[in-house]
């Protein structure tokens, strides 16, 4: 997966972290990544990615040039660059801003519509910056879960209802199938608690 940390620093971070910054990533790992970052200045020249990537912004205030405007993001509110677009980030104002998002490649959304749906639909478009409390929750909990298939599935699945809900273009009707996210964990936990490990002798 070509995105995040590796194009960053290739294409977008023009100096060394300075005091006080720092960037992290995970992954990827099934079409998944985390990346968390606190910077300064101007570290992001344009550039874009094949990847979605969700975010939240946590401190100060994360500007970007998006689809020919600038986007302001504040502490709690939800980013969304879409693959493809041409985009680059800044601090907007003199202090740090710091944020933490997903990147995810746009075919497990894809996978993950029709379980929603009903039917194969094409991919959202969210706005670029919502407050949306829910994606927040979302993409603030990715990171405090261990990076496991069926916690990737269930991430991927809550990142698709999140994106369909606040997408411009909308899905006509509600969602046809609902997952219960809970039940599922509850469920991978029980089977997990049942693991025997079986030795060859």
């Amino acid at each position: 997966m070509a995105v995040s940390l590796g194009d960053a620093v290739g294409a977008g971070l023009e100096r060394s972290c300075g005091p006080q910054e720092w960037v992290h990533a995970a992954g990827p790992v099934d079409g998944v990544e985390l990346f968390r970052a606190r910077l300064r200045g101007r570290p992001f020249s344009r550039h874009r990615h094949d990847v979605y990537a969700i975010g939240v912004t946590e401190e100060g205030v994360q500007a970007f040039g998006y689809r020919g405007t600038v986007e302001r993001s504040l502490p709690g509110q939800v980013f969304v660059l879409h693959p493809g677009e041409l985009h680059d980030g800044r601090a907007g104002g003199p202090g740090l801003f710091g944020y933490r998002q997903i990147y995810v490649t746009p075919d497990r959304i894809a996978s993950a519509l029709p379980a929603l749906t009903g039917r194969p639909i094409p991919l959202p478009f969210a706005p670029p910056v919502t407050d949306d409390p829910v994606l927040a929750r979302v993409v603030g909990t990715a990171f405090a879960r261990a990076r496991e298939p069926l916690a990737l599935d269930a991430l991927v699945l809550q990142l698709a209802v999140g994106l369909l809900k606040s997408s411009a273009a909308g899905v006509t009707g509600r969602l046809s199938c609902w997952v219960d996210l809970p039940a599922v964990e509850r469920g991978r936990d029980f089977l997990r608690s049942r693991l025997t490990i079986v030795q060859s002798s």
